[in-house]
């Protein structure tokens, strides 16, 4: 595998390769996977202070947020293997994915405001992981079957799974 030119970054043999389809491809697509998995765990940190001036900050709180973010994980793991082992997947799965987890993820700020409204009770545990389910669980299940769709597109065999996995 070529890592690059070893020339000036503005030559032309340069341009060429930052041209290259399967290079760029490949770009993108770590890009991709590096983006959402960011996205995900900060969803972690940006659910918790959602939530806090609702039910606070409390073990049950955040016990209920992080089973979410983990659920969500592990369904998208699950739907983005199943779409990449189909025998027509969409080549447009990705953009769609990652358009649909943006639209959510940008509606979660709209949603901070609405849920400033509710007043909990004693029942703030099950009203913190409504809450997280009702903002985290798509938004994570997406991004992270993009990234296992693109993991496993980007498989050339089976011999190098653990390394394209890791890159």
């Amino acid at each position: 595998h070529s890592r690059g030119p070893s020339v000036s970054p503005f030559s032309k043999d340069a341009l060429a390769f930052c041209y290259n389809t399967t290079y760029m491809q490949k770009l993108i697509r770590s890009y991709v996977v590096f983006v959402g998995g960011f996205v995900i765990i900060s969803f972690e940190s940006i659910g918790s202070r959602i939530l806090a001036p609702i039910v606070g900050t409390t073990a049950p709180v955040w016990g209920g947020l992080l089973a979410v973010i983990i659920a969500g994980s592990s369904i998208g793991y699950w739907i983005g293997g199943k779409v990449s082992d189909s025998s027509t997947p969409s080549s447009h799965y990705i953009s769609g994915v990652s358009a649909l987890a943006t639209i959510w993820i940008l509606l979660v700020g709209f949603g901070k405001e609405a849920l400033s409204v509710i007043h909990p009770s004693s029942w703030y545990g099950a009203l913190s992981l409504g809450i997280s389910l009702l903002l985290f669980l798509v938004p994570t299940a997406l991004l992270a079957s993009a990234t296992t769709f693109i993991t496993r597109r980007s498989l050339d065999g089976i011999d190098h799974v653990g390394s394209t996995a890791g890159s």
